[in-house]
């Protein structure tokens, strides 16, 4: 029955959590950059068909109004995905509402981090961690509350994490064993990922340097190796042309924009709620990072897994003090499994070093970095492993089971009563001051749950005519809902004297704060507001008669 169970276990566990996502893909709403990164889709797609001739496709209606590659703000960034979003979900399956597109775009996005989930657990398998050990990191990655919620409708940041998942497993891979087929699979990978992310330039340079170490303390020559790193630097390079319609013509050039585009992450400049004061994106400090980051993961995750970083981080310092000493370089790992581990560490630790270094631009929490949430884990699962090792005795591996339930059932908990708005999720030790100090919901999630409670306790009859006192994008949500509702909303801005209703999305007191003129007139009364977890998420007020 075990070896059943472990041989299916895979399978059995991914079905469950697609019946999961099945049942719930509806009860997200619209964030502000969905319709953006739609709008890729399309510039890209219509670009393609045109290069193609294929007239009959790209004078489909949903291409019109729809600007030319080359005219595109947002060119730089890479399309692949993007348009097979758009061409299986508008043109095969002939979605066409607004409504219906993004729950089928929230359903397709979260699939692809499910299929991501299944190489998680191959590359925990891959490190040596026991079958409980690696499920322990699929479940405890699925259940974190902002990766689960942004996976469904984060098309950039939780793509890239997904695609980035399955290039560690292949770079392990090619680290076990350097042959053409991981080397083309790591190729495509890496192309993929750098489509979505330029950033994940620095594992290939990395897997080349530890390949090149590794042949050094194996006193073999690295030039046997040449043929499959140029076939890695060849093929990657070809593929990213291939899946990047901007890169068809004047390829040389444009490739280096891309790079330039992205050198500092992004090219967002506006303002963010931190600590209770407003910055500008490009003068947020340093600590900005590491700040979202512990106070937006369960706690229980974010300790152990530091203490867990810790734990390699000084085993890493105790070798190489020894080769200082005179010892061998075969001291820098002790094993195959030893050498994985290295890898995995300085790929969680090397982009944040550059994001310190370069000083790039960061906001809305720690979302660009979601790619190395999935490494985080692995060093937690690599202390408690350890320590199970440490300590044999019954009585401490009872301990680690109930200590691991908890951590578990913590997420669960969370999950739970932040649905659907886990995107506003803050741990125990910052949720009391979260309004106060941070940025809730700045995509406006919340924005479609509040019509739609605004609606549901009035008569069909009524007319809505909505002012929004934050920034945030209403007409998003409003397109979210049925024919019928959508008919009844109209959203009037900051022309506070039209409205019956105002909306914010933040927080009072914060909104205002980010521009006076979402001051709401003293003749509106608050008459209800979202709140889940002790944080509230947007408030609704109505004009008093």
């Amino acid at each position: 029955m075990t070896k059943l169970f472990k041989k299916y276990f895979n399978i059995i566990f991914l079905t469950i959590l697609t019946v999961i996502s099945i049942i719930l893909y509806k009860d997200f709403g619209i964030s502000l950059d969905e319709n953006i990164t739609r709008r890729n889709g399309l510039v890209n797609l219509k670009y393609i068909l045109e290069f193609f001739s294929l007239s009959n496709l790209s004078t489909k209606e949903i291409f019109n109004e729809i600007e030319n590659l080359n005219d595109y703000f947002d060119k730089n960034y890479g399309a692949f995905f993007e348009v097979l979003n758009v061409f299986f979900i508008e043109i095969i399956l002939g979605k066409k509402s607004f409504q219906d597109i993004f729950y089928a775009r929230h359903l397709v996005n979260h699939i692809l981090f499910l299929i991501s989930l299944f190489y998680f657990f191959k590359l925990c398998k891959k490190l040596h961690f026991n079958i409980y050990l690696s499920s322990l990191g699929v479940i405890l990655l699925y259940s974190t509350p902002r990766i689960f919620s942004n996976s469904f409708y984060n098309g950039k940041d939780i793509a890239f994490l997904s695609i980035f998942i399955i290039l560690i497993y292949y770079s392990i891979k090619c680290l076990k064993k350097l042959n053409f087929k991981n080397t083309i699979l790591f190729s495509l990978f890496f192309a993929l990922s750098f489509n979505l992310r330029p950033v994940s330039i620095y594992i290939p340079l990395m897997l080349t340097f530890f390949i090149f170490l590794d042949n050094l303390i194996a006193g073999s020559h690295f030039k046997k190796n040449l043929r499959y790193f140029i076939t890695v630097y060849v093929l990657s390079f070809l593929i990213i042309i291939l899946i990047q319609p901007l890169l068809w013509t004047n390829t040389l050039n444009n490739f280096l924009e891309i790079i330039s585009t992205f050198a500092n992450f992004e090219r967002w400049d506006h303002q963010v709620f931190y600590t209770g004061e407003f910055y500008k994106s490009y003068y947020l400090p340093n600590h900005y990072f590491f700040v979202m980051f512990f106070s937006t993961t369960p706690t229980l995750i974010s300790l152990m897994g530091l203490l867990g970083f810790l734990l390699i981080f000084f085993r890493l310092v105790k070798r190489l003090f020894k080769i200082d000493q005179g010892k061998k370089l075969n001291e820098i790992w002790r094993g195959e499994n030893e050498k994985f581990i290295l890898f995995i560490f300085f790929a969680l630790i090397l982009p944040i070093f550059l994001f310190l270094l370069l000083n790039s631009v960061l906001y809305n929490g720690w979302r660009h970095f979601y790619f190395l949430y999935p490494l985080f884990l692995i060093q937690l699962i690599f202390l408690i492993k350890f320590l199970i090792n440490k300590f044999r005795n019954s009585k401490f591996k009872r301990f680690m089971i109930f200590f691991l339930i908890i951590m578990i059932f913590n997420n669960i908990y969370a999950l739970i009563i932040m649905h659907p708005y886990q995107n506003s999720y803050f741990n125990f030790f910052f949720k009391k001051g979260a309004n106060k100090y941070f940025e809730i919901d700045y995509w406006g999630l919340a924005n479609k749950s509040a019509l739609e409670k605004l609606l549901q306790n009035s008569s069909e009859k009524d007319i809505f005519y909505i002012g929004v006192a934050s920034f945030t994008n209403l007409n998003l949500s409003k397109n979210m809902l049925n024919d019928k509702d959508k008919k009844r909303v109209n959203i009037v801005g900051q022309e506070y004297d039209k409205a019956n209703f105002i909306f914010t999305n933040f927080y009072y007191e914060v909104d205002v704060k980010y521009d006076d003129k979402y001051q709401i007139p003293k003749n509106f009364k608050k008459i209800f507001s979202i709140k889940k977890g002790g944080i509230v998420i947007n408030e609704v007020y109505q004009k008093l008669k």
